[in-house]
């Protein structure tokens, strides 16, 4: 009863049936190589922040190459309450055989309806009933990385790391999956999930964890107050901008974003191990409370202030109510959009903020001043982490206020006004 066959899949998938979702949850390089269409694309660590609020609603069906992973995925989530998650038989090496292998390839005697149906499956997953894609533009060449030295807190630039790698007082955080870390890191870094730094705070999941709670997690990374810290991500930035959150939370000036990531790294032929480092414990002390997060209640207090820009980083989908995945669907009245994603640039798989002089103009057209105060906010702060970020930290905004229980708890709580 937790699986789907390959054919029940595609004939699913072609008919576009609603509340069907398929997730690939290999590697980001293996789904941009080929997957499932209408597949999207969820790390393992990352579904159940993903699927948060689809508990028994719709079908989901996980694949990888073989079973065994979405079976351990499919499992973690029936603990959570998931009764409505399947995993595809056979994976999608079973997929490819049973459904895109060509008639004339199979053994078995096929009749005149066999055939037609496997040719509109080939049709339909190999893309032959779609017109021929307009050539792709050049792949613009990402320049190699200069020594420049860094702005604390901003962007590193892996050059500039590469040569200072082995200073005692540099500590780099890799916020990458386990098994990527293990087969592959820059010298003497350590990995952490970023979810490591979140957890149910006043009844509210997924919120940055208190300080204390933070401090422990450096205590027994070793990390001081007095260390430069540089956070690398895979190919997503905003993972490292929320560890970046729970430094700024401590009130731990020096630290940084590998600018381009792990990816940018490799690239650049930067060197890489498979050695795990030693760490000593360390007594990392426990600061005052933060400033910059916001709560629903100052939000309300302040909600139609001329000098008060609340921005909504989620997709646009979702900021008008067309897509939901929360209680209700929205956005907070007189909020501005710009997604998150609007902020990045790729280079074949290598994932940049944009420069900051576009990023300036952008967001000089959304917020007055930079003495303006901005309240950024997402569904979990996870996405809003990277846009306070570059306000904060590229831009020099003064007055950037994080809610990081966002749209989640907005949306839960029906006494606040929604709009649409």
């Amino acid at each position: 009863k937790d699986h789907m066959e390959p054919e029940e899949l595609a004939e699913r998938l072609m008919r576009k049936e609603p509340g069907l979702m398929v997730i690939d949850i290999r590697s980001a390089e293996e789904y941009a190589e080929f997957h499932l269409r209408g597949a999207v694309h969820v790390p393992m660590a990352d579904l159940p922040e993903f699927l948060a609020g689809r508990e028994n609603q719709g079908i989901i069906v996980l694949y990888s190459n073989g079973m065994t992973h979405p079976a351990q995925a499919r499992d973690a989530l029936f603990r959570l309450g998931f009764t409505n998650v399947y995993i595809l038989t056979d994976g999608l090496a079973g997929f490819l055989d049973r459904i895109v292998k060509p008639a004339s390839l199979r053994t078995e005697p096929l009749s005149v309806e066999q055939t037609a149906r496997i040719n509109s499956w080939r049709s339909y997953f190999l893309g032959t009933d779609k017109s021929p894609a307009a050539p792709a533009e050049p792949e613009k060449p990402l320049a190699v990385s200069q020594p420049v030295p860094p702005t604390w807190p901003g962007l590193v630039e892996p050059a500039w790391l590469a040569e200072n790698l082995g200073s005692k007082d540099i500590r780099v955080i890799e916020v990458r999956a386990q098994a990527q870390y293990n087969g592959g890191h820059l010298p003497g870094s350590v990995c952490v999930s970023h979810d490591s730094f979140r957890g149910v705070v006043g009844g509210v999941s997924s919120m940055l964890q208190p300080s204390e709670l933070l401090a422990g997690h450096l205590s027994l990374m070793g990390i001081k107050p007095t260390d430069k810290v540089v956070l690398v991500y895979d190919d997503k930035p905003h993972d490292a901008t929320l560890v970046a959150m729970a430094f700024a939370r401590l009130g731990h000036g020096r630290f940084g974003i590998l600018n381009g990531g792990f990816l940018r790294w490799a690239q650049e032929k930067r060197p890489v191990t498979t050695e795990l480092p030693q760490a000593q414990k360390s007594q990392y002390p426990v600061p005052a409370p933060d400033t910059f997060t916001v709560t629903y209640k100052q939000i309300m207090e302040k909600l139609k202030a001329p000098d008060y820009v609340i921005l909504d980083v989620l997709p646009t989908d979702y900021y008008t109510g067309e897509k939901v995945d929360e209680a209700r669907g929205g956005h907070i009245p007189g909020a501005k959009n710009r997604p998150y994603t609007d902020d990045l640039v790729k280079y074949g798989k290598v994932t940049l903020l944009k420069p900051a002089e576009e990023l300036a103009k952008a967001y000089a057209s959304l917020v007055p001043s930079k003495q303006t105060t901005v309240v950024i906010h997402c569904r979990t702060g996870h996405q809003a982490s990277q846009t306070f970020f570059v306000l904060r930290y590229l831009l020099g905004y003064e007055k950037v206020l994080w809610y990081d229980a966002g749209w989640s708890e907005w949306a839960a709580r029906s006494e606040l006004p929604v709009e649409k």
